[in-house]
């Protein structure tokens, strides 16, 4: 499958919704996860892609650390070509890794019973204020996390390599090319990146997914402008390594 294919792809809440109510659905998946999501401040999203054409993507590692916590740890990729047959072989580079200031519990995912559109509403109606720093991680740490995340057999089926990746410049269906994070990162309003767990089932084997949300200086995720309802390029989702 040519890379194009894999690039990081612009959804919309309701695409969103679909996802998290996938993992809500897969309890012995959902079990295991014990945060929804997390939110980053903005500035090192905007540091990495100041750096222009360099700039390939953001990797994230699917972490559990020593409480069982389950969050991930971002590095960018520079000049990172994203080849499937040696995914093995990629490993944290970076001596510090940013993991998020504020977890976010899994009280937007509670109800067994949730109506059609409810968690579509949730999502679009999200708040949680935040002023906190982003937190740093030791690169010998975050291996840790990682190997404790790819040893956990709930896990393994989930994410073939104990990561997902955001790669930046790709291509369209239609062949045009595109700038994915750094379209996200100008969004009107934005301040904060938020992520949130999701199942991917349209795969051979579920897959774990991020999604990326633009959060407003009140900590709110944002609208499409105009509140427009089939927007479908305010957020964004990963692509699991392997399926």
């Amino acid at each position: 499958m040519p890379i194009e294919e894999k690039a990081t792809k612009p959804i919309g809440y309701e695409k969103a919704a679909i996802y998290l109510s996938n993992l809500i659905k897969s309890e012995s998946s959902f079990g295991f996860i014990n945060y929804s999501g997390g939110t980053f401040n903005l500035r090192k999203f905007k540091d990495w892609d100041g750096q222009g054409i360099v700039f390939s993507g953001i990797m994230c590692w699917f972490c559990k650390d020593d409480r069982s916590n389950i969050f991930i740890a971002i590095e960018p990729r520079f000049n990172f070509e994203y080849d499937e047959n040696s995914l093995h072989k990629v490993k944290p580079e970076s001596e510090y890794l940013f993991i998020p200031p504020q977890l976010l519990d899994k009280s937007i995912l509670a109800g067994s019973n949730l109506q059609e559109g409810e968690l579509e509403r949730r999502l679009r109606g999200f708040r949680k204020p935040m002023v906190k720093p982003n937190k740093k991680a030791k690169n010998r740490d975050v291996v840790s996390w990682v190997n404790n995340f790819r040893s956990d057999s709930n896990f393994k089926e989930l994410s073939s390599y104990g990561f997902t990746y955001f790669i930046n410049n790709g291509k369209t269906k239609d062949g045009s090319e595109r700038s994915f994070i750094s379209e996200f990162l100008i969004q009107n309003q934005i301040q904060f990146v938020r992520y949130f767990f999701g199942l991917d089932t349209d795969l051979k084997t579920d897959k774990l997914r991020l999604i990326l949300v633009p959060v407003d200086f009140s900590g709110k995720n944002i609208e499409p402008a105009g509140n427009r309802l089939d927007n479908e390029s305010l957020l964004q989702y990963s692509w699991p390594p392997s399926t």
